[in-house]
């Protein structure tokens, strides 16, 4: 795998439950037990779906087996077996499965859909907080720093050990938690939301659309 491999996956049409519940039973038993504990329909079906896209996604590279021995560490990042490392997010009408060899990777989407003074306050360092004040688009800047920072965590796959607003993700480089990671954001282009990659080296990324009949 030469570059990071980002799956985008457009959700119209969930499978109805039942035959979202034969999907389930496809699955190894810790993802069914995590997908099965969501009750609301949307919910479900995302968590299925974003399952589904890493199976075919690790399918795809022969790693049949090693999702199979899918595991969870303590702070709750999934993990097989070797060198691939993936992070998953959603929105309400995306979901996105990232995947990349010899480089831990995370990603995170939002929708351009939330945001404040106040909370940025809260949660973003001095130097982040300046930054969003010169913005135009309040949301969308502020959309754009909370990326950065969960994609970041969900890398270093450790848990928030520390407080958000004590690091800096504005640079494109940064040093944090047991080295240096590297941030790319905005990915799409144009869209309604802001979709962010981390990784522990700087990594080059492609990006697959897929339709969910594809996994299904």
């Amino acid at each position: 795998m030469q570059k990071a491999k980002v799956y985008i996956l457009s959700v119209q049409d969930f499978p109805a439950r039942e035959e979202g519940e034969k999907l389930l039973s496809s699955l190894p038993a810790l993802l069914q037990h995590e997908i099965d504990r969501y009750k609301t329909p949307g919910d479900f079906h995302r968590s299925l779906l974003s399952k589904l896209v890493l199976q075919k996604a690790l399918g795809e590279i022969g790693l049949h087996h090693e999702f199979s021995q899918i595991q969870k560490s303590e702070f709750g990042k999934y993990f097989i077996p070797g060198n691939i490392d993936f992070s998953i997010s959603h929105t309400a009408d995306k979901v996105i499965v990232a995947l990349a060899e010899n480089v831990k990777i995370g990603v995170d989407v939002e929708l351009k859909s939330k945001g404040s003074l106040l909370l940025a306050e809260r949660f973003f360092c001095e130097e982040e907080v300046e930054w969003l004040k010169t913005q135009n688009d309040l949301q969308e800047a502020f959309t754009y720093i909370w990326t950065r920072k969960e994609a970041l965590v969900k890398a270093a796959g450790t848990g928030i050990r520390m407080p958000l607003k004590s690091f800096n993700v504005l640079p494109e480089s940064i040093d944090f938690i047991d080295g240096k990671w590297f941030l790319q954001s905005d990915l799409q282009k144009n869209t309604s939301d802001v979709l962010t990659l981390a990784t522990s080296a700087k990594t080059d990324f492609e990006i697959l659309e897929i339709s969910s009949l594809s996994v299904i």
